[in-house]
């Protein structure tokens, strides 16, 4: 019983987000991840998001991993639907600051 009760602290103090603001920092995650996706699309002008992502999981230690879609148009101006993952760490500071957050892994498809 003693070692639970050691561990349960090492385990909260290690985490760098507390349980409460993890909702809304996945919620700054996603807005973030948005800025990082319209970097890599041709017309970024004509990026279309949902309200909502497909899901936003947190990994510990300020990582999120954001699953969405967007809708933008290609080159030849046809709007095309692209499934993407991101995978962001949030660095401290100003959420809004992009420069606060770095894309560590992006996928798309």
């Amino acid at each position: 019983m003693k070692q639970i009760l050691f561990v349960l602290p090492l385990f909260l103090a290690s985490c760098s987000i507390k349980p409460k603001e993890v909702s809304q920092m996945s919620t700054e995650a996603f807005t973030i991840a948005k800025v990082f996706v319209k970097a890599k699309l041709a017309t970024p002008a004509t990026a279309d998001f949902p309200h909502v992502p497909d899901r936003v999981d947190y990994l510990g230690d300020s990582l999120f991993r954001i699953v969405s879609y967007v809708d933008a148009q290609n080159r030849m101006g046809a709007t095309i639907r692209t499934s993407y993952g991101a995978t962001v760490h949030y660095k401290g500071g100003d959420w809004s600051n992009v420069n606060n957050w770095e894309l560590l892994n992006f996928s798309s498809k």
